[in-house]
Formats: C-alpha cells, sequence, structure tokens
C-alpha cells in the first residue's frame, strides 16, 4: 500500500517544492505527479531543463528523508550537484501534460545523501528524463548556525539594458546580456523570489535556479550560433555543481560558450558570485569578497 507523505518532513515549501500526490511505496522511494505548468521558452520539451530538475531535487530528498526516523527534526537537504540526460524531444509522449517522477536515494553517510531519479509519461514509455543527485545534509542546528534569519528588505533596483528573458517565459531577470563570437554573458541579482521555498526565514539559492539562469544564456548562444532568432533548442544531458550556497543580496555574473559538436551545440557556463551589492553602487560588488562558482559543464545542447 502506497503512504502518503508528509511534506512537512523536509524543509521546502511551496513553490520550490511543487509536487502532487507525493507517495512513498517504501522507504528510500517516493513518486510523484509532476504537472507541465510552466512555460519553457525556447526549449522544445514539455518540461524546462531546470524546472526537471528542481522538480526531481525535490523527490529525491524526500526520498531520503524517509529513511530518518518520523519524529527526528528534518535536515536541510542541500543539492550539491546534479547530472541529467533527456530523450529527444520525438521520444516524449504526444501532448504531455503530467508526468510521473519517481526517485530511489539513500545516504552515504550522515552529511551526505543521494537520489537516482527520473520522469516518464502518464501512462506509457520509457523514461524522458533521467538524474542523479547529490546533497549535503546539514542538521537544522548546523545550517541555522551557518546562515542567520533574513530580515525583509526593500527590493534592489540593479540598472542596466533592456532585460532578456522575461518571468513570464519561464526565465530569469537577467540584465546586461552581451553575446558576441559564441560567448555570452549576464548579470542576476539574487532576491527573494529567487529563493523562495528553499529555505524559509534562511533563504538560499537552489542549484536549479543557477540551472535556468545558464539556459536563459543557452537562448542567446542558440541564436546566435545558428543565425536566427528564437530558434528551438532541446538539452541532450545537463551537468550542474555548487561550490557554496549564495545568499540573498548576492550578485551574480553569469557566463558561457557554446562550440559545435557532431551532435550538435556544447554549452559549458558558470556562475561567479561577487558578494552583496553595494547600496551606493548597484551592479558592482562590495569589496573584499571572494568569488564562488556555481558551474554547468559540460552541457550538450542539440538546435532544432
Amino acid at each position: 500500500m502506497l503512504d502518503l507523505f508528509d511534506s512537512t518532513r523536509v524543509c521546502v515549501s511551496s513553490p520550490y517544492y511543487a509536487l502532487d500526490d507525493l507517495r512513498v511505496p517504501a522507504p528510500g522511494y517516493a513518486e510523484a505527479l509532476v504537472p507541465c505548468q510552466h512555460p519553457t521558452g525556447q526549449q522544445e520539451l514539455p518540461i524546462s531543463a531546470a524546472d526537471a530538475g528542481r522538480r526531481l531535487a525535490a523527490l529525491g530528498m524526500c526520498a531520503a528523508q524517509t529513511l530518518r526516523a518520523p519524529h527526528e527534526v528534518p535536515p536541510y537537504y542541500l543539492a550539491r550537484s546534479l547530472h541529467a540526460t533527456y530523450a529527444p524531444p520525438a521520444d516524449w509522449p504526444a501532448g504531455t501534460m503530467t508526468l510521473v517522477a519517481e526517485a530511489g536515494a539513500g545516504f552515504h553517510s550522515r552529511r551526505r545523501a543521494y537520489a537516482d531519479a527520473r520522469l516518464a509519461g502518464e501512462f506509457a514509455g520509457g523514461a524522458c528524463v533521467s538524474a542523479r543527485i547529490e546533497y549535503d545534509v546539514l542538521p537544522a542546528a548546523v545550517f541555522e548556525r551557518l546562515l542567520a534569519p533574513q530580515p525583509q528588505v526593500a527590493p534592489v533596483t540593479v540598472p542596466g539594458p533592456r532585460r532578456y528573458g522575461a518571468p513570464a517565459r519561464g526565465s530569469l531577470p537577467l540584465t546586461g546580456v552581451s553575446y558576441a563570437d559564441c560567448r555570452v554573458s549576464a548579470g542576476l541579482l539574487i532576491t527573494p523570489e529567487l529563493c523562495a521555498g528553499h529555505f524559509d526565514g534562511r533563504p538560499v539559492l537552489p542549484l536549479t535556479v543557477a540551472a535556468a539562469g545558464l539556459t536563459g544564456l543557452v537562448d542567446q548562444v542558440v541564436d546566435g550560433m545558428t543565425g536566427g532568432y528564437g530558434q528551438r533548442w532541446a538539452p541532450r544531458a545537463v551537468s550542474a555543481r555548487a561550490e557554496r550556497m549564495v545568499g540573498v543580496g548576492e550578485w551574480a555574473v553569469l557566463a558561457g560558450v557554446g562550440e559545435f559538436r557532431e551532435y550538435g551545440i556544447r554549452f559549458r557556463g558558470e556562475v561567479l558570485v561577487r558578494g552583496a551589492v553595494s547600496p551606493g553602487s548597484p551592479g558592482r560588488t562590495s569589496a573584499p569578497t571572494r568569488s564562488s562558482r556555481v558551474s554547468i559543464w559540460p552541457v550538450s545542447w542539440r538546435s532544432s
């Protein structure tokens, strides 16, 4: 018999947590329904690469949590790395509106967990997306010592050229997008909205949101390299890795480069986090700060 999962057993909430009818067939396993409800921009799939990663990362932490005692204070799961492969668009079920997500999880140690997860059609067919996610697992007391609660702050406006990737298209509000010779870059202010639900009171940028920023740059690269506008493309494989936690108010520079390969286009990108935005100099970085990276590499893209 399938048991319904109590979502309060994990330290994420809506909108980051977006799974329907989540059930536990056995300890260490979880399954749920995933509505394909968000626009995918130029991606020729019913669910974007980053959104698929977000749903599977959330499902994986739920599966891992079923291996812990129900009365235990939920720890914080921070996705450290993700590697996902995607079926060609022609292999996805026609008219896909809902996908079935499945995940099996385990622990390398008390502080490290993993999940093998997949998305498939609701009624038939093989995996459309297969992913391996690795997590750092921090006890609540440790996480809360590392990251102080965030007070409510007024939005910071960062001036720059016109914004690309309006949220209505499922992208992020990137500023100052620049493309030349297969190279692209942009700026991104980390706002509370980007971290919503991850985690309440102590927002941390999810790895999959960093991936969403970079896939927004892929749109520019595919257009530039193919000489078109609004060109449709689909991911073959995505690898992402986070080096450290990134919080609200930090300023990020996203950069990447595309190259033609026999299968299509490969894009390599990284997110360089430069610290908090200086109040008197929006768009600049306060000093001194250390640069850290949220990198996606290598990514293989097939233009259609």
